[in-house]
This record gives structure tokens, C-alpha cells and sequence, in this order.
């Protein structure tokens, strides 16, 4: 090669000519190629950054002091490299504000190949190849045996779910840490091995994953799974870090979060404020109509929800079912000041215990008394003297702790087939089944002497046991007064939920195994809203089943109720149905008389305080009525049942004032009666607004009335005089009670031989029978002609007293001057049927005169003389 100068200095010199030989230009191309090597390789290791105009260097002892290298990748055992391709593109290190790693599971394969492209923006892109078109079905399934659908081996659940059907959907694990060491979170070392590390915890499989350290300071980091993705992003100076796991299948996420817990949450150096953890869990994607899970039920609902304290107590899948117990806690303030009434009344601030069962939440601990007394007292109280009671299921131990409750019991069975269920409440749900406190009881409820507990199948117990034919049903087995159920909910999804409410042969084996005057109580779920359709067409379904199949069996007394204070999303229902209706009375107890039975039954306990809770005599009276909602749904059924349909309020009404009170056209001795001073057509009602409020004698008063008149008390004789004589008797409340008008339609007459032109709203045609032609069998025919109303009717139950005390309409067009005349044999029911016949029979032959007649008679002659 020849250089020839020709510069100004040298005009004078004569030219010259430089020979550099072949070989000299190539050794010397070569040196300066591999100088700039060397210097960019010291510089890339030296991690030089320019920001603000100073040099910011992280030396490799600065990995030594942060935890190391960045880890590398490996698969868990059994498994072989999944084929995929891994693109990433990055900025060049001299235009980068921070530095990138790039770590992806392609060393030792063969069949790799990477091929990067540097562009002229300062941005490199890298691919790496690892398809392998001679992949066997041996590999795959050796991936598959631990990958499931994409989720992980985290439980044994996962096995079975092998051969699913892979969905467009996942579940999202979304995290946020504070008061995190400031130091850990500026080093995408320490945060890349922990991001490792919780993948290989959880039998995930890392393809690849790229870091950044962030100038001036913070780490962000992405992890590319082979079920989705991991990533988080830090705060160094703000102590946070927010990280999110994102996987396609069914592996479970939820127990990930202590692992996650344990490897990010790095206390601060010199502090004594531990790390708050918050996190959340999702369901993503779509699913089929029909896809059921634990996690797409309450369980994952509350998953969803944002609370400070969430916490997994324990998750335990037995023979039967999954138990998942959480501690939940809206809002956590920190430890409480000493002296705070936060630090005097911990109980009020602890958190939030709830248990799941195959992802349903059972209970609570914060509203643990008010469902369980809700669902025990109620019928406890009610039953006059509740010596032995059955229990289907109540695994916590919570409704065995209600019933043990009460001095007047004997023995009580509790038939539940999990034990497990049993073994892991008393572990992680003590107060649930701890009667310590209870005066003569054990400090495990189920060690007490008056309680046995069977762990068999309590449909297959009652059935042996109470049915025709059973296996021991030869065998003599002593009765209950009251059995409780506290097993599934009706609405779950689940086989055996459908035997437990609508299998015949169970049903009829619960009839049996009770005493004459014996009660069930049944939880049913979740209330109707009062915009649904009846519980035939819907969810509600078996509910509708299990109360026709009770009427059936022939229970006589059914009273539904609904309580808002259980804890759940809805209000709960509860199910009281009884053998006897007379046991209707105690039902109807006054507030006064509950607590009179609370305080004489149940037992006391060792610290003073109340043994119950919630329940009390007040809370009884608001479960007489059952709720609107109730009525709604049942009058919704296709065709309206009896009872439904009024048109009480299109009725033209005769006021009061049109009606006049004076001597009885039937004479003297018939006393007073009331004549219209209008015409009145046929079909409107009689004072219908002044018969609304008649004076009622419930059944408890009129038992203490009739007593002391029995015992010749003078003025409580007055009393029912004036109780017996005006008024109507009734049996809808179980025992005899009364109604007297308040109005002058009181001494409306008895119109005799059907004469009568009024009669009460419930009659549906016209009666045939009176006294002249009535016979001691005809009570019930009578009745017949009716309506007709349900042994279940919530409708009749929430209008007892209206229905009760109804109003009259014209049963012809009356002229102006008659008299009104109705049937008494409408007021005559029960053991007094056939006493009234025979009174109204001599009445109206004129053999004697009614009783007010006959009181005041003797009253006038007393007084004048």
C-alpha cells in the first residue's frame, strides 16, 4: 500500500511514500478491533451509567454483596423443555436509563439457536428457537403429569383435573407489600432470585424473565411462564413492592401468597413495623354456564374483595368436602394504645373468621350467635319440654353448644358423617364448640355427658332406624322431641343435598322418629327477593320439593322465618314445621313469656355473662310473621292458590253510620240486634274499617280467663262473660283464643234455619248446613265449604289476625229497615263444635236464650233487687 504526502509544511521537502505491507494492515485492524472488544466488555461489566452528568458504576462486588449472580433456570424433575420461541428486544446498554438482563431456558438444548439484530435506533432484538419438530407424546405428557391445564402441582386436586379441558380463562394473584427493606428492593439480583424461587415453589415453569434497575433507583422485573406471566415493580424508598402472578388452569394461587410473603416481604433494617401484605385473587377469562368450583362461589367472591388482613387459617380437603378457614379484616388500624377501648375490648376488634365448605361460607365468627341461636332457640323454646334432640350435621360444634344450652335436656345425637370436619373445627374453631363457660358442661361441648356424637351419613341413620322396613327399624329406638337441621344448604349444587331435601323415605323417617307433639327446625338458605319467581322455578327448587313432601307426611304447623344478622350476603331463612298443631300457641308466645322460658331453662354460666347472645323474646316475636317476600313468591305459583287473589278494596262498603242498633225483630229474647238504614246491594262489605280492630284474647290470656272463672273469681267471671259472650272463639293460633267486635256489628244476631244475609269473606258458597240439619260428623264438611288453605300459606300466616277477625259482606240486596243476620256456625270449630250446634238449635226453637241475654237478664233482676 502507498501514502503519499503532500502537506504544506513538507512543499520544501520533496514527496515521499509510506509501504505498509498486507499483512502489517491486517494485525494492526485486527489489534484495534480487539481493543474496543476488550473495552466494551470492562464496560458492560462494570455496569456504567450516565445520569445528570455523573457516573453512576455497579461493580461486580456489588453482586456479590446483593446476593450473587442473576440465578439461572432449570425444570423441575420429570420434566423436559417445553418447545417455544423467545423473542425480546431491549435498548442498547450506552443509550439505556438501566440496565436489562435477560435470562431464558435455552442452555444445553441442542436444538437452540439464537439470532440477534442490532438496529440503528440503539435497540437490539434476540430470538431463540426451541421448537423441536421430533418432540414425542412422551415429553408432552411428562410436562402435562405436573402442569395439569397450566396451573401448577400445588395439591392433590390438580391431579384429577389432568385431563380438563383447557378454557380461555385464569386466575390472577395481584399483591402489594409495604415497610419492605429499602436495600432488597433496589437490587434486581435478590428480587429476580426470590421471583425465581416462588416459581419453582410453586411447580411453575419459568421460560424466561427480564429485569431493569431503574435510574435513580427501583426495579422492575417480568417473568414469562409457561401458564402466563409473573411481575413486579418496587419502591426502594417508599419500602413497596407490587407484584402480580398470572396463570391459565386450575393450578390454585391462593396458597402462594405465604410463599410470596416469605420471600418479599424483607422486614427494614432497624424497624419494628413488620411488612403489610394486601392482596386480592381473581377468576379471569370465561368459562362454561355450567363450570362449578370452589373458587367460583363465595369463596372466590370474598378472594376478590380488598381487605387489609386476609389470611388462610387452614385449607383441608377431607373424604367429603374442602374446608377453607380464612381471617378476614376490612380495615387494620395497627396495634391499639394501651388503655384504648380498642386494647379494653379486644373481641371487638379481632378479625373476621369465616369458614368455607366446598367454597359455600358456613359460618362466621362475628355473627356466629345470631345464626345458631336463630336456628336452635326458636324451637327449643317453643317445644313445652325439649328432653331429647337429634342434630343432622353441625360439624363446628356451634349448634351442639345452642342446644346443650337448655337444663330440660336429656340426651342429645349429633349425626354427622365427616369427622375430619369435626377434628379441624374444634382445631382452628374453638369458640365454636367451647362450653367451658356453661355451669355443669365440659369444656369441649362434645365431651359433654348429655351429647353423643355418630359420624355416619344421617340420611342413611334416620332411614335404618325410622322408616318402614329399615335395617333397625325392628329394633325399639327412643324418639325426639326436636331435630335440627344444619347440613347443606338446599340451593347447593351437590348430589347429596337433593336426597337430604327431597327424598321421600328420609322425609317420612324424620316424621317417625318424632314424638307426638315433636318439632323440626330446618335452615333453607339464602331468602327469596321479593322480584323472584316462585321456588319451583328456580334455585329455590328443592326448598318447594321438601315442603310439599312435609305436608305429605302430614305435619300440621309450618312457620317460615328469616334472619339478616347470619352473616351471609342474604338474609337466611329458617324452617319450623311441628306434628301437633295445637303447639301453634307456643309458637305465638308474647315477648314476656319467651323470657320467662329463657330464664327458667337455660343453664348459667360460670362468668355471669348471659349464655345467650342474640336470641330473646323480642327476636321470637319477629319471627311469628314471616316476612312479605315470602307471601310474594308463594302467590306467584301458577295456578294462585286459594287465599291469593282478594278484591277486598274494590268492595262498596256500608259505613257504620248507615247501621243502627235496637230490639231484635226475633223478639225479647233474642236481645239486641243491628238493622241497616240503607239499601244495601248484594256483595258490598259491612263496616269493613271498623272491624279491623277487634279485641283480641290470645291464648295464654284466655287460658288464665277461663281458670280464674272457673275458680268463681268475680270480676275475671265479667270478663268472660263479656270474652265468651260477644266474641267468636278460634283455634288458628293452636289453642283456643277470642275475638270480639269492637264495633255494633257485636250484636249482630244468628239468622236460624240459614237465614242469614251476611257471612264472612273466607265462605265460598252458598252453606246448606245449619243447626236444624246439622250432625255431630258434618264439623269438617262444614269447614270444607271454606277456603281451602295450605298447611303451608304464608299468606294466611302473615294475616292471621285480619283473616281471623274478616269482615262481612251482603249475601242478597237488604232493604232499608232489616235486619242483619250472619252464621254463628262459621264461629263454632273444635272439641266445641258440636256444644255450639246444639246451643243455636235451642235458641232458635225458643228452649233458651243466648248467654249475653241470660247475664244481663240476671244482672237487671240482681240489681233491682
Amino acid at each position: 500500500m502507498k501514502v503519499k504526502s503532500n502537506t504544506a509544511t513538507n512543499q520544501s521537502k520533496k514527496p515521499y511514500t509510506i509501504e505498509i505491507s498486507t499483512k502489517s494492515l491486517l494485525a494492526i485492524l485486527l489489534f484495534s478491533a480487539s481493543s474496543s472488544f476488550i473495552a466494551g466488555r470492562t464496560l458492560r461489566k462494570r455496569n456504567i451509567f450516565l445520569t445528570n452528568s455523573n457516573l453512576v458504576i455497579h461493580s461486580k462486588d456489588d453482586n456479590i454483596r446483593f446476593g450473587g449472580m442473576h440465578p439461572s433456570l432449570s425444570l423441575h424433575e420429570g420434566k423436559v423443555p417445553p418447545q417455544h420461541k423467545y423473542s425480546g428486544m431491549e435498548f442498547n446498554a450506552s443509550t439505556s436509563s438501566g440496565r436489562t438482563v435477560n435470562t431464558h431456558l435455552a442452555s444445553g438444548l441442542k436444538s437452540s439457536e439464537m439470532v440477534c439484530i442490532d438496529h440503528g435506533d440503539g435497540q437490539r432484538q434476540c430470538v431463540i428457537d426451541n421448537t423441536n419438530e421430533n418432540a414425542n407424546d412422551d415429553n408432552l405428557e411428562a410436562n402435562e403429569e405436573c402442569d395439569g391445564e397450566g396451573g401448577g402441582c400445588l395439591d392433590e386436586e390438580d391431579d384429577e383435573e389432568e385431563d380438563e379441558e383447557h378454557l380461555p380463562a385464569g386466575q390472577h394473584l395481584l399483591i402489594d407489600i409495604k415497610h419492605v427493606d429499602g436495600t432488597f428492593l433496589n437490587s434486581d439480583v435478590r428480587l429476580a432470585k426470590a421471583m425465581v424461587d416462588v416459581v419453582n415453589l410453586s411447580q411453575l415453569t419459568l421460560l424466561s424473565y427480564h429485569c431493569h434497575n431503574l435510574i435513580p433507583q427501583g426495579v422492575s422485573c417480568v417473568g414469562v411462564l409457561l401458564e402466563s406471566h409473573i411481575s413486579f415493580h418496587t419502591w426502594p424508598e417508599a419500602g413497596v413492592i407490587t407484584l402480580d402472578l398470572f396463570t391459565c388452569g386450575s393450578g390454585k394461587l391462593v396458597p402462594l401468597v405465604p410463599i410470596v410473603e416469605k420471600l418479599f416481604a424483607i422486614p427494614e433494617v432497624g424497624s419494628l413495623i413488620k411488612p403489610f401484605v394486601h392482596w386480592v385473587h381473581k377468576l379471569r377469562g370465561f368459562r362454561p354456564d355450567d363450570y362449578s368450583d370452589v373458587l367460583t362461589k363465595d369463596l372466590g367472591l370474598m378472594l376478590q374483595e380488598s381487605f387489609d388482613v386476609k389470611k388462610e387459617i387452614a385449607s383441608v380437603q377431607t373424604k367429603f368436602q374442602k374446608i377453607d378457614i380464612f381471617d378476614l379484616m376490612m380495615t387494620y388500624t395497627g396495634e391499639p394504645k394501651k388503655g384504648s377501648y380498642e386494647a379494653q375490648h379486644p373481641e371487638f376488634f379481632q378479625p373476621h373468621r369465616i369458614v368455607y365448605l366446598d367454597g359455600v361460607i358456613q359460618s362466621t365468627r362475628t355473627h356466629l350467635e345470631a345464626y345458631h341461636e336463630a336456628l336452635v332457640h326458636s324451637v327449643m323454646i317453643t317445644h313445652k319440654n325439649p328432653k331429647r334432640v337429634a342434630i343432622i350435621g353441625g360439624g363446628e360444634g356451634a349448634t351442639l353448644k345452642e342446644v346443650l344450652k337448655h337444663n330440660t335436656l336429656e340426651k342429645v345425637q349429633m349425626i354427622e358423617i365427616d369427622e375430619e370436619m369435626v377434628i379441624t373445627s374444634r382445631e382452628y374453631l374453638p369458640e365454636w364448640s367451647d362450653c367451658s363457660d356453661l355451669i355443669g358442661s365440659a369444656k369441649w361441648c362434645g365431651d359433654d355427658e348429655r351429647a353423643d356424637i355418630f359420624y355416619e351419613d344421617a340420611l342413611a341413620w334416620f332411614i335404618d332406624r325410622f322408616s318402614e322396613g329399615g335395617k333397625y327399624a325392628s329394633e325399639d329406638h327412643p324418639k325426639f322431641d326436636v331435630i335440627i337441621m344444619d347440613a347443606l344448604d338446599p340451593q347447593d349444587d351437590i348430589s347429596f343435598a337433593e336426597l337430604l331435601y327431597t327424598d321421600q323415605t328420609f322425609i317420612s323417617s324424620l316424621y317417625n322418629a318424632l314424638e307426638d307433639d315433636g318439632m323440626i327446625v330446618f335452615q333453607l338458605g339464602s331468602a327469596p327477593d321479593h322480584r323472584d319467581a316462585p321456588d319451583t322455578l328456580n334455585i329455590n327448587r328443592r326448598r318447594a320439593i321438601l315442603i310439599e313432601e312435609l305436608e305429605e307426611v302430614e305435619f300440621e304447623s309450618f312457620h317460615i322465618y328469616e334472619d339478616g344478622n347470619c352473616g351471609f350476603e342474604y338474609p337466611w331463612t329458617f324452617f319450623v314445621v311441628m306434628k301437633d298443631s295445637l303447639d301453634d300457641s307456643a309458637w305465638y308466645k308474647n315477648e314476656a313469656e319467651t323470657q320467662v322460658a329463657i330464664h327458667q331453662r337455660i343453664l348459667r354460666t360460670h362468668s355471669g355473662a348471659p349464655a345467650l347472645k342474640y336470641f330473646d323474646g323480642a327476636t321470637l316475636k319477629g319471627y311469628q310473621i314471616p316476612h312479605k317476600v315470602f307471601e310474594s313468591t308463594f302467590c306467584r305459583q301458577d295456578p294462585t292458590p286459594d287465599g291469593c287473589i282478594t278484591e277486598e278494596t274494590r268492595i262498596a262498603d256500608i259505613h257504620q253510620s248507615d247501621l243502627e242498633v235496637k230490639i231484635s225483630g226475633l223478639g225479647d229474647r233474642s236481645g239486641r240486634g243491628v238493622f241497616t238504614k240503607v239499601d244495601i246491594k248484594k256483595g258490598m262489605s259491612i263496616g269493613r274499617e271498623a272491624t279491623a280492630n277487634p279485641v283480641y284474647f290470645s291464648p295464654s290470656a284466655t287460658r288464665l280467663i277461663q281458670h280464674y272463672a272457673d275458680d268463681y273469681v268475680e270480676e275475671t267471671s265479667k270478663v268472660y262473660d263479656y270474652m265468651d259472650g260477644y266474641g267468636w272463639q278460634t283455634e288458628t293460633m293452636g289453642h283456643p283464643s277470642y275475638y270480639v267486635d269492637s264495633s255494633m256489628q257485636t250484636f249482630v244476631n244468628h239468622g236460624c234455619n240459614g237465614s242469614f244475609n251476611i257471612a264472612g269473606t273466607l265462605l265460598k258458597a252458598s252453606q246448606t248446613i245449619t243447626e236444624q240439619n246439622a250432625k255431630e260428623s258434618d264439623q269438617y264438611s262444614f269447614h270444607d265449604n271454606e277456603v281451602d288453605w295450605d298447611n303451608y300459606n304464608p299468606r294466611r300466616l302473615r294475616h292471621l289476625h285480619h283473616l281471623s277477625s274478616t269482615f262481612e259482606v251482603a249475601l242478597r240486596d237488604i232493604k232499608a229497615g232489616e235486619e242483619l243476620f250472619t252464621d254463628y256456625l262459621s264461629f263454632a270449630e273444635g272439641d266445641e263444635w258440636w256444644t255450639d250446634v246444639q246451643d243455636l238449635k235451642r235458641w232458635c226453637s225458643g228452649e233458651d236464650v243466648g248467654h249475653i241475654t241470660k247475664k244481663e237478664k240476671t244482672h237487671w233482676t240482681d240489681s233491682n233487687e
